[in-house]
């Protein structure tokens, strides 16, 4: 493995070079967005992620396009995609066990070490309100020493839904 800030990827992994992937996992969550489960083909995570960062999609024949990390797990990451043109049509037509190229991670994220003793407001909405609870799940866990040690909490969101944090 080598290490990119405090972001860890394989050493294989080019991001420049799509990674071909599985939807293992496909939620509706309104009639226009869905929420796309990824792994490897061999069921594991593509890669890590810091929150804040981003991955490129790609539908063979269609397109490329990039997409926000809502959720990540220890062998999945998750993106919540919302219908609004030919990729992102495609994306949607698409079913679980279905394969789809994946490249990254790009961009910023969001270092948690440095919001360390500072007062910290999340603002999100709509589809962005997702991405905003990956941050605050990140603070928390590095935060408050519990939570990484398996303490059950009960955070409220700005958007006004109770989430239970592991």
């Amino acid at each position: 493995m080598t290490g990119v800030g405090d972001i860890t990827m394989a050493k294989e992994c080019n991001p420049l070079v799509p990674v071909i992937c599985r939807l293992t996992m496909i939620t509706r969550e309104t009639p226009d967005t869905k929420t796309f489960r990824i792994q490897t083909m061999e069921g594991g995570k593509p890669f890590d992620l810091a929150p804040g960062q981003l991955v490129m999609l790609s539908v063979i024949g269609v397109g490329e396009g990039m997409f926000s990390i809502t959720a990540q797990g220890g062998d999945w990451i998750e993106t919540s995609i919302k219908k609004t043109g030919m990729m992102t049509d495609a994306l949607h037509e698409m079913a679980e066990g279905d394969t789809i190229g994946l490249r990254g991670p790009y961009g910023n994220y969001f270092s948690v070490e440095a919001a360390k003793g500072k007062d910290i407001l999340f603002i999100g909405g709509g589809n962005g309100k997702r991405e905003v609870k990956e941050q605050i799940h990140a603070q928390a866990q590095f935060l408050c020493p519990e939570i990484r040690h398996g303490t059950v909490r009960w955070l409220r969101t700005l958007c006004g839904e109770v989430s239970r944090w592991p």
